[in-house]
């Protein structure tokens, strides 16, 4: 099973804007969607995003599963590319969020799509 989420469809937001084909957290702030996981197992996550590089750092994204932990990503490229990790996920509806953590000095996390893949 594979699903796409457009980030500007996610909801609740924090902060932000649409932009182009994706949203800007111009500021700290979080996407969350909720996803169902129809058995337990390893899911893959991967989010389409791009990055401003300021004062010497690329944004940091914080990928936050329901009860399944959480990763931080660095976004190192100014042009959308995909980024990928691997959780075990039990059976069950799941609130995934996604938190830009170091803005600040004018830089900004774009994201434009997600995707889950069992």
């Amino acid at each position: 099973m594979d699903r796409y989420i457009e980030a500007e469809a996610m909801s609740p937001k924090t902060t932000g804007y649409a932009e182009g084909t994706g949203w800007n957290l111009n500021q700290n702030g979080s996407l969350s969607t909720t996803l169902a996981f129809p058995q337990s197992g390893a899911y893959c996550f991967e989010i389409l995003a791009r990055g401003e590089y300021r004062n010497k750092a690329w944004p940091k994204l914080v990928i936050e599963t329901e009860n399944a932990g959480k990763d931080t990503l660095t976004i190192n490229t100014a042009v959308f590319k995909w980024f990928s990790l691997k959780r075990e996920i039990a059976t069950g509806t799941r609130k995934l969020k996604l938190s830009f953590i170091n803005a600040g000095n004018g830089r900004q996390l774009i994201l434009d799509q997600l995707a889950q893949h069992e």
